[in-house]
């Protein structure tokens, strides 16, 4: 689902809503854990995409 947000338009509590109704349950008491978790996950798929075709040694290439 985070492959597919604009995240220069989306919300927090949009994603909150969106997870809510794909598990059929009201996350909203959870925001500050769920916040914590997609900052994460963004990080990450902002580490992969900065990757691109590297090997992930940290090497330059020779």
């Amino acid at each position: 689902m985070l492959k597919e947000v604009d995240f220069n338009v989306v919300t927090l509590a949009d994603i909150i809503k969106q997870l809510g109704a794909h598990f059929n349950t009201d996350l909203m008491h959870r925001k500050t854990e769920i916040k914590a978790i997609l900052e994460e996950v963004i990080n990450n798929m902002t580490d992969d995409e900065e990757d691109g075709d590297d090997d992930g040694d940290g090497s330059a290439e020779k």
